[in-house]
């Protein structure tokens, strides 16, 4: 394997999804990628 993608959101637990996805890429010696994934849709429209 050579590349891990994290999805996260705005959930409260996106900075431990992020630690354990970090560190399954370390143990396999692999590239990170962060996405941002869009939670849902309201919340954006709610913005405006």
């Amino acid at each position: 394997m050579k590349r891990v993608i994290i999805a996260l959101d705005f959930d409260p637990s996106a900075p431990k999804v992020a630690e354990e996805g970090y560190t399954i890429a370390k143990v396999l010696k692999a590239k990170v990628t962060l996405v941002h994934v869009k939670a849902d849709a309201d919340y954006y429209s709610s913005l405006g």
